[in-house]
């Protein structure tokens, strides 16, 4: 009988192994579904002004509308998949993703501002789609692994997944756009979201964990308007000003929006966000790293796609080209977080992720208007490794430092602060680019010798602003003074936003490390006392 044991256990152990493998390769092409449309449209930027007539406000609704849904509902999502099974989630936020990429694709169709219209649609579809995908695909690795190490690796390939996606996006978009339109990047999602689901009904195993939990409606509706309400003003301020009422309004009604959000978390017996999870020094330094982190993320691609695009005048593919460094090297950073994790401790892996990112835009900070290939990459490379390390580590430790049962609503809730992060990337990188841009290009362009030329060029950017008017001047006569005038004014914001960002980051590791520091010397007290 004992010979019969020992030859079951390892065909569960296989067994359980190669559950614990297919449900991990389902989870991360899911998280390919969500997150790789955020690059192809990041590539397709320009493509989108030309078609639609977008302005700077109008394209960074396009890549919000698509994140936003992202941190507004991730944390309903994980209560749901809590509730009623994470793989049913899992594949509602699949066939949300694929009916949202069917209406961005017909937008192409259209023409003018109705394009435009119906494509943010489709975004906000497709964002409410990865809303439900994110939560429910961590959380289904971490109950189907409940090694603490392996849990750890297996979330290093889940944020690695999330890096890679961006990067294959971004080709993908660009190869679409070398041989068609905009709209046709959307054909590749629509069918990969659906086969992904039909076989997560077979190959993936169902998990919940109730545990009381019910839905939080209350909390959801000021979650909602909290991060639209603060989104909404910091772009529209860009786009018009910070002193205009609907910027304003929009900021004070997501801020009280935000505090009537926290105080019900407090109250209600059944939060879809436990604040006490804040109470723990890990997770709260966790989700500030997060949030960070996403932010930097992800207004660092959409500050790019813009200088590269409408600064150096660069097709999708050959801008791709370039972000690639930026998501290999966070790949990169992913996978040795894990490992680092195990020798060095969270708190010096993370410190180190975010001072690497630092740097990273300390160095971006001196890239030129025509900057080769490599000249762009080894310094995106740098901020990609940051990030890499950064990303998997705030997961991990976040999930990790709660118990098993709020393993979901721990993933809901990094995930959604993190997102909340990458929302207000693109928003406010956007607007600082664009306020110094204009500052930047009114005094280049009154430098220009030619009165004519330097009337001209003061024409375009009152009429058509600093990315669409130096597009404008390019085609015209490329290599111009005025069009070198648009070009070096955002150049220099470039610069300036760059710089900001590293502030930000070295400002957080600063705070991370001391609070890793105390935990580490109270730790030692306790064990002196121990003895």
């Amino acid at each position: 009988m004992t010979g019969l044991n020992s030859a079951i256990a390892p065909t569960r152990r296989n067994h359980v192994e190669v559950n614990v493998l297919r449900t991990v390769l389902i989870a991360c092409a899911g998280l390919f579904v969500a997150f790789a449309p955020i690059t192809m449209l990041s590539v397709s930027l320009s493509s989108i002004a030309r078609s639609t007539g977008a302005d700077t406000a109008g394209l960074q609704w396009v890549i919000s509308l698509l994140v936003i849904p992202m941190a507004a509902l991730i944390l309903s999502f994980g209560v749901l998949g809590d509730l009623y099974g994470r793989r049913r989630i899992f594949q509602a936020g699949l066939l949300l993703c694929a009916v949202g990429g069917t209406t961005s694709f017909a937008s192409g169709w259209l023409d003018g501002s109705s394009s435009l219209h119906l494509l943010w649609l489709g975004q906000l579809i497709s964002g409410i789609g990865a809303a439900a995908i994110i939560p429910s695909s961590l959380a289904l690795i971490s109950a189907v692994e409940t090694d603490f190490r392996k849990r750890s690796r297996w979330i290093g390939l889940w944020a690695a997944t999330m890096v890679l996606s961006l990067a294959v996006g971004g080709f993908v978009g660009g190869a679409v756009l070398q041989v068609a339109s905009w709209h046709w990047i959307f054909v590749v999602i629509i069918p990969l979201a659906l086969i992904v689901g039909l076989v997560a009904q077979w190959a993936m195993g169902e998990s919940s964990a109730a545990h009381g939990r019910r839905a939080d409606l209350p909390g959801q509706v000021l979650a909602i308007v909290a991060i639209v309400g603060i989104v909404d003003g910091v772009i529209e301020g860009g786009a018009g000003g910070f002193g205009s009422p609907h910027s304003w309004v929009a900021i004070v009604i997501g801020l009280l929006a935000l505090g009537g959000f926290i105080a019900i978390e407090l109250q209600t017996d059944s939060p879809m966000l436990d604040m006490k999870l804040f109470a723990n020094p890990v997770f709260a330094v966790a989700a500030g790293a997060a949030a960070v982190a996403m932010f930097a993320y992800l207004g660092l691609v959409f500050l790019l796609s813009i200088f590269l695009g409408g600064a150096q005048h660069l097709d999708a593919l050959m801008m791709a080209g370039r972000l690639v460094f930026l998501f290999v090297a966070c790949a990169i950073g992913s996978q040795l977080a894990g490992v680092l994790i195990h020798r060095l401790g969270t708190g010096v892996v993370l410190v180190t992720g975010l001072v690497v990112l630092a740097l990273g835009f300390v160095v971006l900070s001196g890239m030129e208007l025509h900057s080769s290939l490599w000249d762009v990459g080894w310094r995106l490379a740098i901020a990609g490794f940051g990030m890499g390390i950064v990303l998997p580590t705030v997961t991990s430790a976040a999930v990790n430092a709660v118990p098993l049962h709020q393993a979901g609503m721990a993933s809901a809730g990094i995930n959604a602060i993190r997102q909340f992060g990458g929302a207000m990337g693109p928003a406010v990188f956007g607007v600082l680019l664009v306020s110094w841009a204009n500052t930047a290009a009114t005094e280049n362009i009154s430098k220009v010798a030619d009165t004519g030329a330097r009337r001209d060029g003061a024409a375009l950017l009152d009429e058509y602003g600093v990315q669409r008017g130096g597009a404008l001047a390019h085609s015209a006569a490329p290599g111009s003074p005025v069009a070198e005038a648009f070009g070096m004014a955002q150049t220099s914001a470039l610069h300036n936003t760059a710089l900001v960002a590293a502030a930000v980051a070295l400002v957080v590791a600063v705070v991370s490390g001391a609070v890793f520091a105390r935990l580490a010397v109270n730790a030692r007290n306790v064990r002196a006392s121990a003895r």
